[in-house]
């Protein structure tokens, strides 16, 4: 097999986990390398991928593309849910920006799937925009609880940085959260923070070389110390935080709630289809 049917396989195999296939353009932006047209066209000739209307995948696995269009009209209504509470969140001054990830990133959530938020604050602010904007969603009955058994379209804040720890830590940089990345939708974008935290996590073009990462237009701002307020709000919420912890992560500037670790088990279906598939 030669190296590039084995990359546009490696792509398909990679989605075929959340059960997504892909369109040509999708491929080419996907790709851990770039190639040429002619030789996508050629690539996507192989034995092993299935062909329906636009869209691609490893055969076999024809229903996907259905489902596909299904959870894309799911993921219009929740998206919109989301477009009304970010645009009133985003009026708090310390939050840079909101984006919309996991399965609803990629238009590909189910009915009963939670609305996960990324969110960048601004510098030493973690802990205290953390604390408005899960008031809010209380207050509001959208936050989703520990340990609950309905999440139909609450909201999860499940990860936190801000202006100063943009870029990510050693053991995050792989093809997961490469993608995680580069599937974020803006919803509320201050002052080219995205773009900022694109250059910062500049790796990524190593794993996914077709994702453009401008430079223009950024202006550099002072770093806000830290004060009391911030320093109480991160004490109280870290005290509540211990009766629930499993797999979070918190470090300076850097909180990730996931109950369970999506990476490796990302990456562990991944091998399994290139097992598979010989990939």
């Amino acid at each position: 097999m030669d190296s590039n049917k084995r990359e546009v396989l490696s792509t398909l195999a990679y989605y075929d986990i959340f059960e997504y296939p892909l369109k040509i353009a999708e491929i080419e932006k996907y790709l851990p390398k770039k190639i040429s047209s002619i030789q996508l066209q050629k690539s996507l000739k192989s034995k092993a991928i299935g062909h329906q209307r636009d869209y691609f995948f490893l055969k076999g696995r024809e229903y996907i593309v259905d489902q596909r269009k299904k959870r894309e009209e799911i993921s219009m209504k929740k998206l919109q849910k989301a477009q009304k509470l970010v645009k009133f969140l985003s009026k708090i001054p310390t939050i840079q920006y909101v984006g919309i990830s996991g399965s609803l990133a990629m238009y590909n959530a189910k009915k009963n799937d939670d609305i996960d938020l990324f969110i960048i604050t601004s510098t030493n602010r973690l802990w205290t925009s953390r604390l408005l904007v899960n008031g809010i969603l209380v207050l509001l009955g959208k936050l989703r609880r520990f340990g609950s058994k309905t999440n139909q379209d609450s909201f999860c804040t499940n990860m936190w940085i801000d202006m100063d720890h943009l870029s990510f830590s050693q053991a995050r940089k792989n093809i997961y959260t490469a993608h995680e990345i580069v599937q974020l939708i803006t919803l509320c974008n201050k002052n080219y923070t995205y773009q900022q935290f694109l250059i910062a996590n500049d790796w990524i073009k190593h794993l996914l070389p077709s994702i453009n990462i401008s430079v223009s237009n950024i202006s550099n701002r002072k770093a806000k110390k830290g004060n009391v307020i911030e320093l109480v709000a991160k004490n109280l919420q870290l005290w509540y935080m211990k009766k629930h912890q499993t797999t979070e992560i918190v470090t300076e500037g850097f909180v990730a709630f996931h109950p369970d670790d999506y990476t490796k088990k990302i990456l562990y279906e991944w091998q399994k289809r290139i097992k598979k598939y010989d990939i």
